[in-house]
């Protein structure tokens, strides 16, 4: 007797990886077009073309699809960090973190608005907080370093100030300037700080 067909392994990952772009580009496109707070379950699966039901396949709320959305536009900007194999000035390296995190925010300000505005201080760092860790403990090991014990404190640190110049940069009404100014700022201040701590 033959066993029953089984689609294989990557066949399903590409169905799953198809179906959750789609459920966040129907997010994404309600973001445009509403507030998050008044985006449902109902509206993102009748966006999508799919039903309530494969929507919590893959989500439980649309908090955690904000979360997760948000969560992979980091990973995407901490992934183009990533060092080439080439010591560089950890300073340099900061300042970078900078300029990557802020053209995050930029890029999709929809997204990056309600993420700021939608989530607390500490949904936020925990976002962010672990892949950049990841940079920098990479950038310690080519240094033959040891992990610095304040790593995560001056992590929390760095993106609370960021994401705080950035929600206040938000409501301004200010130019795209004073935000390039403000994290230019930041990176610099930081950079320092951190040198200082090696």
């Amino acid at each position: 007797m033959s066993e029953p067909w089984k689609p294989a392994v990557n066949e399903i990952d590409q169905r799953v990886v198809k179906t959750r772009e789609g459920i966040r580009a129907a997010f994404e496109r309600l973001l445009e077009t509403m507030p998050y707070n008044d985006i449902t379950v109902s509206a993102i699966a009748r966006e999508a073309r799919i039903s309530r039901r494969t929507f919590y396949v893959h989500y439980g709320t649309v908090e955690e699809l904000l979360r997760q959305s948000a969560r992979e536009r980091v990973e995407l900007a901490t992934d183009a960090l990533q060092p080439a194999g080439e010591l560089r000035d950890v300073g340099d390296l900061v300042r970078e973190l900078t300029r990557t995190v802020l053209e995050m925010l930029r890029d999709d300000p929809n997204l990056a608005g309600n993420v700021v505005k939608s989530l607390s201080t500490a949904q936020l760092l925990d976002l962010a907080r672990e892949p950049l860790a990841d940079v920098c403990r990479i950038e310690l090991r080519k240094r033959g370093m040891r992990e610095v014990e304040a790593l995560e404190d001056w992590l929390a640190f760095y993106l609370g100030g960021l994401f705080a110049v950035y929600g206040e940069w938000e409501h301004s009404g200010r130019d795209q300037k004073a935000l390039d100014d403000a994290a230019a700022l930041i990176g610099e201040v930081t950079a320092n700080g951190i040198v200082g701590m090696l």
